[in-house]
């Protein structure tokens, strides 16, 4: 509830959650997330919302004892790969929360962990009119 509430004052919209949460571990050698979004994806040029209630990501990261695990997010105005332009790398900090939006504008991808397990916190809001 206090990340939600903190969200809400940050970007100054109201949210609601969806309902559903995730915890990954990813661990090493090969633990990884290729390139999605999540509230859908495009397969052959049409758009398939798998989860449209996801307009808003948050995840929690509670560890950085890891190597490896950079998480990626880049924009596509289509949704398509072949448009996709990287915005930033990061290696997320401990005990630090990463906002973006869920749509397919905004696909990501979270590159291998090569020593120790990365975790993470997911939830996902719906922002409310």
């Amino acid at each position: 509830d206090l990340i939600h509430k903190s969200t809400e004052l940050l970007i100054g919209l109201k949210l609601k959650p969806c309902g559903s949460f995730g915890f990954y571990q990813y661990e090493s050698p090969h633990g990884h997330y290729d390139w999605h979004c999540d509230s859908g994806h495009v397969r052959n040029g049409v758009l398939q919302h798998n989860y449209p209630c996801r307009q808003v990501s948050i995840i929690y990261y509670p560890n950085t004892d890891y190597v490896g695990g950079e998480l990626e997010l880049a924009y596509s105005n289509s949704g398509n790969s072949d448009d996709r332009i990287s915005l930033i790398k990061i290696k997320p900090a401990a005990d630090h929360i990463l906002i973006f939006p869920s749509d397919i504008r905004y696909p990501h991808r979270v590159y291998p962990v090569t020593k120790g397990a990365r975790f993470a916190i997911v939830n996902w809001f719906e922002i409310v009119n």
